[in-house]
């Protein structure tokens, strides 16, 4: 179902950002919060409709399947040039609730093997997405 409903770049990086705070299965605010920032960051947000993509991601999300098989979808319609970026965003946005949970840790896993990503320089990403979300939070080094 989703293939009918993301057809475009930018509408395959907006659900992978909402799917990377929706991977424990809700959304806290400041996940809400974090997404909206990247995507207008990114100069996204004047293609894109946020809250229609949530409505659609929502749509299916209970029907995903095999999540690897959807985010080498997105990554597809991505096409990243930059893909240890990609990575870092996704990284930082499963963070920005607090914890990386164990579904968020596969997510991670599952983006890092469609973005060929070394194991090693996954790991190093998230560690620097926690400790980067520490010291935003925390306000020291």
């Amino acid at each position: 179902m989703y293939r009918e409903l993301i057809k475009t770049q930018e509408e395959a990086v907006s659900h992978l950002f909402i799917h990377c705070c929706y991977g424990n299965g809700r959304f806290t605010d400041e996940e809400l919060d974090a997404i909206s920032e990247k995507l207008v960051a990114l100069k996204l947000h004047k293609d894109l409709n946020f809250k229609d993509e949530v409505k659609k991601y929502t749509s299916y999300t209970g029907n995903l399947g095999n999540e690897a098989d959807y985010i080498g979808y997105l990554v597809s319609l991505i096409m990243p040039v930059n893909e240890l970026a990609l990575f870092s965003y996704c990284a930082e946005l499963c963070i920005s609730d607090s914890v990386i949970d164990i579904t968020e840790e596969q997510l991670l896993l599952n983006l890092g093997n469609a973005l060929a990503i070394k194991a090693e320089d996954q790991a190093v990403i998230q560690k620097l997405a926690v400790q980067r979300y520490l010291v935003f939070t925390q306000k020291y080094f």
